[in-house]
């Protein structure tokens, strides 16, 4: 078994000491080539936006985004595509992430629907920096007392449908015991 956590819940044993390297898979190396031969970062950048009513602690929500990204190695990649003789992946070692890497709060209380979207086009625009880990981001609009936006960007090199959902389950449990411990 692994070490039990604050909460006395057991954590799986970690998977890796330091940074590992591998050759990244065939699906992504394919998104890889397509991303240079594009030449544009947003190919393959998916941005999620969704509306949260009701009370909302950023700083457990923030923190449960942490657990999520430290819990999927897959979520800590990166890649280097000038690797030969094939591109390689390295999954960085959950010590050296911090939420400020990926998490960021923004005050917009009263902000219209219209300066929300712009927001989130912007976002998106912005793409998602191969120079930084993980592969996504999150940003929490707090609009108002009872009302937040959630904007994630992420890449599909470190995502899947059916992964990004499990991904939002394991989010949820963490905010919700987060919360109840608070």
């Amino acid at each position: 078994g692994g070490a039990e956590d604050e909460r006395g819940q057991e954590n799986a044993a970690p998977l890796h000491l330091g940074n590992t390297s591998f050759v990244a898979s065939s699906f992504q190396q394919g998104m890889l080539f397509h991303r240079l031969s594009d030449g544009h970062d947003h190919t393959f950048v998916e941005t999620f936006h969704w509306h949260i009513s009701g009370a909302l602690d950023p700083d457990a929500f923030g923190e449960a985004w942490r657990h999520v990204v430290l819990s999927a190695p897959q979520l800590r990649a990166t890649f280097d595509e000038s690797a030969q003789p094939e591109p390689t992946q390295t999954i960085v070692d959950a010590a050296e992430m911090t939420t400020s890497q990926f998490y960021f709060v923004h005050d917009m209380d009263g902000a219209s629907p219209d300066t929300v979207e712009a927001f989130v086009q912007q976002d998106r625009a912005q793409g998602i920096d191969f120079g930084v880990v993980p592969l996504l981001r999150i940003s929490l609009l707090r609009l108002g007392r009872d009302r937040a936006s959630v904007i994630l960007t992420i890449h599909h090199l470190i995502v899947d449908g059916w992964s990004l959902r499990v991904m939002l389950q394991v989010l949820q449990r963490e905010y919700a015991t987060l919360v109840q411990t608070a």
